[in-house]
């Protein structure tokens, strides 16, 4: 059984396609591994059909990972 910090969790979720390279940058700064989910749907053109592109990090990021991003959406 995986432990909780091993878990994948989405911490930003967005159809701004803008903000994601924002994001990552501010988690790279921060040394904070994290997959992106939906991002290529997007890239092809085909707008939000297939729903938001998501941020993932492990558990154990999930607490900094969302302090960091906390006001990209506002």
């Amino acid at each position: 059984m995986a432990k909780n910090s091993d878990q994948l969790v989405t911490v930003l979720a967005t159809s701004n396609p803008f903000l994601i390279p924002l994001a990552k940058s501010l988690l790279d700064d921060a040394d904070i591994p994290y997959l992106t989910r939906g991002e290529t749907l997007q890239g092809l053109g085909l707008g939000q059909a297939f729903g938001p592109i998501e941020i993932q990090v492990l558990g154990e990021n999930i607490e900094e990972a969302r302090t960091i991003l906390e006001d990209l959406e506002e």
